[in-house]
């Protein structure tokens, strides 16, 4: 009786790690349905308990997982962990979020048209100015959104002695009052034979590379030391901000607005020896933090409910007493000095900044909330982003 008890619990642990391995490292059990059509209708116990197994193992850790914590070493990475960057080329839009969004085309040299969508009716008037290196303003014009919030302008580009010229819009609620800036100092107009032409980045070539290359989901995926999406104040934060959401994509988007609206630029921070929070779980506490806390946080996020999402980290312009403008020195060096993310839906990585796309700031112990958040940063055209990101790795 004993002998044959012992080989119960033998043959049982063996099946139990057969099962564990075979549903952790393909999705057999997930797929039992599709794999033995007609099972469900025929043999719904036994569909029925493959659905269970599937549901139980998935909440166990991988057979990788469990290695790598146990070795402290990472394991290589399968090609199914992998994602294609199915990502858009050559539109004239610089970003793709459909409920906001603007685009800007050269047409013959000679005159720019400006078109797009305001996401609320606070921003429906535009101005539109060409600015000289000195800033001088060398054509400028006021225009407004129809009802259905969408706008495009077209404007002869006036006789100049310039070479360069800055395309820089802004919105407001009223043709006369307050406006905000919209698009500001990083797109440009260059010469070129008497004709004008968008300005390309000279670090559009080496972001291209970089963001068409394949990502690890799996890793995207992992809670970290700084990135604790395993956490249950994050969790809920997450579930919260995306229980109304119907898509992948309006989650992101939810979460991306939400820490615009909640978190604050620590200004305080880069004037004084204090290190800013940059670990998710202390940045969702002390509501402030500079880009890599925005970055960490916003990972954790999404990760917590399943949508990958990874912190990249390079170099952008106009950061802190940073140039403004690309130098050769910049170009070619390895300085880092911003952080931002890309996430996976919809088979594409997308590009989110959500530390530019808020005006919200802590300066001088103070929080200060700013005007309306931006979109223009929330699935940026990587051409456009170049003016002035430039990637050099993803961290996490």
């Amino acid at each position: 009786m004993m002998k044959f008890i012992k080989r119960l619990i033998v043959f049982s642990a063996v099946l139990f790690v057969l099962v564990y391995a075979v549903n952790s490292e393909t999705d057999f059990f997930k797929s039992f349905d599709t794999n033995f059509p007609g099972l469900a209708e025929n043999a719904p116990v036994l569909s029925s308990a493959a659905a269970g197994i599937s549901d139980t193992f998935s909440k166990l850790p991988s057979i990788s997982q469990l290695i790598e914590h146990f070795t402290k070493e990472e394991m290589p990475m399968t090609p199914d962990t992998f994602a294609e960057n199915a990502y858009i080329k050559d539109s004239p839009l610089l970003n793709f979020f459909e409920n906001e969004s603007i685009g800007i085309i050269v047409n013959e040299g000679k005159s720019i048209t400006v078109f797009g969508l305001l996401g609320e009716i606070a921003r429906s008037n535009l101005a539109l100015q060409l600015n000289d290196k000195a800033g001088n303003t060398v054509y400028e014009t006021t225009f407004a959104a129809d009802t259905s919030f969408q706008f495009t302008k077209t404007v002869e580009i006036p006789q100049t002695d310039a070479e360069k010229l800055s395309v820089e819009i802004y919105t407001g609620e009223k043709k006369y009052g307050n406006y905000q800036g919209f698009v500001n100092s990083y797109v440009y107009l260059v010469k070129n034979d008497g004709l004008w032409e968008l300005y390309k980045s000279p670090v559009s070539e080496q972001n291209d590379a970089a963001y068409s290359q394949k990502r690890s989901v799996t890793k995207a995926l992992k809670a970290t030391d700084s990135i604790q999406s395993e956490n249950k104040s994050i969790k809920s934060v997450a579930q919260q901000l995306t229980a109304d959401c119907q898509t992948e994509y309006d989650k992101t988007k939810a979460i991306h607005d939400w820490i615009c609206t909640y978190l604050h630029y620590d200004n305080d921070s880069l004037s004084k020896s204090n290190i800013a929070p940059y670990s998710a779980t202390e940045v969702l506490k002390s509501r402030k933090a500079v880009c890599l806390g925005f970055a960490n946080l916003y990972a954790a996020l999404c990760r917590s409910i399943g949508i990958p999402c990874s912190v990249v980290t390079g170099y952008a312009l106009g950061i802190s007493s940073g140039s403004s403008e690309w130098t050769e020195k910049i170009v070619s060096g390895n300085e880092e000095n911003h952080a931002w993310n890309e996430v996976y839906v919809d088979g594409r990585w997308i590009i989110v900044d959500s530390t530019w796309d808020t005006f919200n700031s802590y300066e001088n112990g103070e929080m200060k909330k700013g005007g309306h958040i931006s979109h223009l940063y929330f699935d940026a055209n990587i051409d456009f982003f170049s003016a002035n990101h430039k990637i050099m790795h993803y961290d996490e």
